[in-house]
């Protein structure tokens, strides 16, 4: 999946889990549940048999999202004074580890040391918008689910 359900999810789990430890495994193993949900992201430098310039449009978006989750994130953090934040920020770290480590890997030597594709559900190009949509869902459904674990509304 992209980062932004990654993080969205990671963010819920680390509130959900209440300290660092407990939220960075959780948030790792919230990264492969998410991708074992079928879903579109050949578009990942990871995914794609050529590696993407720096300034790729794929690369641009996973930028763009990493950017809105840490908006969104921080903006319900500071709004809420019962968040867990570093069990949040471990969390989210942990849920995008998987990727953080592999990306470059397969971009520089194109190998993946903790990204097992077997562990991957992906739709083939048919059912891309089908894809595109669960990973919609995932984002909806761990922003939902970090605002009510933060219960600040």
């Amino acid at each position: 999946m992209f980062p932004l359900p990654h993080m969205l999810i990671g963010a819920a789990v680390g509130q959900a889990a209440g300290s660092p430890g407990l939220g960075l495994a959780l948030g790792v193993a919230s990264h492969y549940l998410l991708d074992a949900i079928p879903h579109d992201d050949r578009r990942e430098v990871g995914h794609n048999p050529h590696p993407a310039p720096l300034l790729s449009g794929r690369n641009l978006r996973a930028a763009g999202e990493l950017g809105v989750g840490a908006l969104l994130i921080g903006a319900l953090l500071l709004r809420c004074p019962g968040a867990h934040t570093v069990a949040v920020a471990a969390a989210v770290l942990g849920a995008l580890l998987p990727d953080l480590i592999d990306f470059p890997l397969m971009a520089w030597r194109r190998v993946q040391v903790v990204h097992p594709q077997a562990l991957h559900a992906r739709v083939g190009p048919r059912h891309a918008l089908l894809g595109n949509l669960t990973q919609l869902v995932a984002a909806v459904v761990g922003l939902g689910w970090l605002a009510l674990g933060l219960s600040c509304f």
